[in-house]
């Protein structure tokens, strides 16, 4: 036995139709209504959230000072990815500067590659 095939009819919601009830109709109205609503809702939070994160970033920005700071130990050299082949020519190094305050600090940055323990970089 060969199985009906569904004919699709596209906007069948709103085409003038004597056997059209009035619940398709609603149900028409309401799932227009709610893509509306969540199109907009959209575009409102990403445009909310768009300002936030704008405002944070020149909120730091603001707040970073560059500091001068001298390496304690030497930079390890080049590395190379094995997997891609492409050689980095920054690395992680220990860094000392003074803050305002007086107070000593040390912590990680990236610099180039081989920078010589003692070297001043700008952090």
């Amino acid at each position: 036995m060969r199985k009906a095939q569904r004919t699709k009819v596209r906007w069948w919601r709103w085409r003038r139709n004597p056997l059209r009830r009035h619940s398709d109709v609603v149900e028409a109205r309401i799932i227009l209504a709610t893509w509306a609503a969540a199109v907009v809702g959209g575009v409102a939070v990403g445009a909310v959230v768009a300002q936030a994160v704008d405002g944070a970033v020149q909120h730091d920005r603001a707040e970073r000072r560059p500091v001068t700071a001298v390496m304690v130990r030497g930079a390890p050299s080049a590395t190379q990815d094995v997997a891609t082949g492409v050689t980095d020519d920054h690395v992680t190094a220990e860094v000392r500067w003074t803050d305002t305050g007086g107070t000593v600090r040390t912590s990680e940055t990236s610099v180039k590659a081989g920078t010589a323990a003692g070297s001043a970089v700008t952090v």
